[in-house]
């Protein structure tokens, strides 16, 4: 979400899209933003993440209204389809996301149209993802172009770091002005610490990844959000603890995660349409409105006082790798070879995660882009890239068949090791295949990896 509202006085922001950048936060220590003991939250977004991804990859298209579409038609053959994201040239003229690709060229005739290629992007974000992942404690990342990070312990780090040459220089002030003072001085250079951090973070994004992204910092998860939407694009929206009440007040009830229309409408009719008003609110009328779980989630957000953690998403683990063919085929033994030749890539990324896994699938998208995947698990967890190779051909025949018949959608899963496969020498589908992947899924982390729990990448989301 866009705004182009003034940012309350007590809020760090950076605007450099807009050519304000490096705004450093006021000395008025009356706005203290002491951390203390609040955690320090950040939320990357990055911008326009599907037509960001376009430009690196043709970068002809940088500065022009484009759009990525949602369609089954092939590239440079679109004719119909919705819009999936844009270009910030083409939201100018007036596309939208979600929009019917008839409206769009309606809008802006001159449009650019890419297909959506979700694989090429997860590799964009995987990029992303391990960048953030050395700048967090804990990484959290809730879609392809969204994280959030729990820094606390980096930035307590460094700020105990700092308060230590502090202290040294200034140990005999005492408790009276010179101490308030100094403690003054302490708190303004841990507000440039984190301002500084998170630029780093921006930083690294745009030049290892090449893209742009909005920040948010601020004592919790809702807050961070909250703060990455305030300016787009490229901008840092800074919320100590202090400012929070104050960058909050005027604030749409919309932009706290979860209102949508309805309950946007239905807090209108209590006469409510800031965060401010909704935060002033006695607690019970909203549970009476809404719930007791729904009135009190939107309740604490409004009051700053959510501690949702940061939570790394470990659940549906899996790692999967996928390659276009230089040439389309059928050839079942030209696909196996093109499917070995993943594996070392695959095999290596499962060593350095330090995972074993239990289940092999293998991807085929045919020329007409029907997809259809194998799958197959063992009983116990492997770890050995023989257990992958070996899972690979009985996999692949069990997309040929004598008999052409397939139920759309299909998913083998096989419970024994050594279970039985078709036997054929034709596509089930016939016609010739396009890109090929591997999966592995079912993971577990090995016992002494070294790695943490707490700790992860877009590879376990995969």
């Amino acid at each position: 979400m866009n705004n182009n509202s003034a940012a309350p006085d007590s809020t760090q922001t950076n605007e450099s899209a807009n050519g304000n950048s490096d705004q450093r936060p006021s000395s008025d220590t009356s706005q203290s933003d002491s951390w203390n003991d609040n955690r320090v939250i950040v939320h990357v977004d990055l911008n326009s993440f599907y037509p960001s991804c376009e430009e690196l990859r043709l970068p002809l298209l940088v500065g022009k209204p484009h759009a990525v579409i949602m369609t089954h038609e092939e590239q440079g053959r679109i004719t119909k389809g919705v819009v999936a994201s844009c270009s910030y040239e083409a939201k100018k003229l007036g596309v939208k996301s979600a929009m019917p690709l008839t409206a769009a060229l309606k809008a802006c005739p001159d449009l650019v149209l890419n297909r959506v290629d979700i694989p090429y992007y997860a590799t964009i974000s995987e990029k992303v993802m391990n960048v953030l992942h050395d700048c967090s404690d804990i990484l959290e990342q809730t879609s392809i172009d969204e994280a959030f990070l729990d820094c606390s312990g980096k930035i307590h780090a460094l700020g105990v770091h700092k308060d230590k040459a502090i202290d040294v220089a200034d140990s005999g002030l005492g408790h009276g002005p010179l101490k308030r003072e100094h403690d003054s001085v302490r708190n303004l250079s841990y507000s440039y610490l984190i301002e500084d951090f998170a630029n780093s973070i921006k930083n690294k994004i745009k030049l290892e990844c090449g893209l742009l992204a909005s920040v948010g910092v601020a004592p919790t998860k809702s807050l961070a959000k909250i703060a990455s939407d305030f300016r787009k694009p490229d901008g840092l929206t800074i919320v100590p603890p202090a400012a929070v009440p104050n960058f909050l007040e005027n604030l749409e009830v919309e932009r706290i995660s979860g209102i949508g229309t309805i309950t946007k409408k239905s807090l209108k009719q209590m006469g409510i349409e800031t965060i401010g008003q909704l935060a002033r609110t006695d607690v019970q009328t909203l549970v009476h409105r809404f719930g007791n779980k729904y009135g009190i989630r939107m309740w604490k957000i409004a009051k700053g006082l959510d501690a949702d953690p940061v939570r790394p998403r470990v659940e549906h683990v899996s790692l999967s790798s996928e390659f276009t063919l230089p040439d389309f085929t059928k050839d079942q033994q030209r696909l196996l070879v093109h499917l070995n030749g993943l594996t070392d890539e695959l095999f290596a990324r499962l060593r350095r995660k330090g995972y074993q896994f239990r289940t092999v699938g293998i991807k085929l998208v045919h020329a007409d882009f029907v997809v259809e995947t194998r799958e197959r698990s063992y009983l116990r967890f492997q770890d050995t890239r023989e257990s992958i190779t070996s899972a690979i051909p009985a996999l692949l025949q069990k997309f040929y068949s004598t008999v052409p018949q397939r139920q759309e959608g299909q998913v083998d899963s096989d419970i024994m090791e050594n279970a039985p496969s078709h036997s054929g020498t034709e596509l089930i589908i016939n016609v010739p295949i396009r890109k090929i992947g591997i999966k592995l899924s079912n993971l577990i982390l090995n016992s002494g990896s070294g790695r943490e729990e707490g700790q992860s990448s877009i590879l376990d989301y995969l």
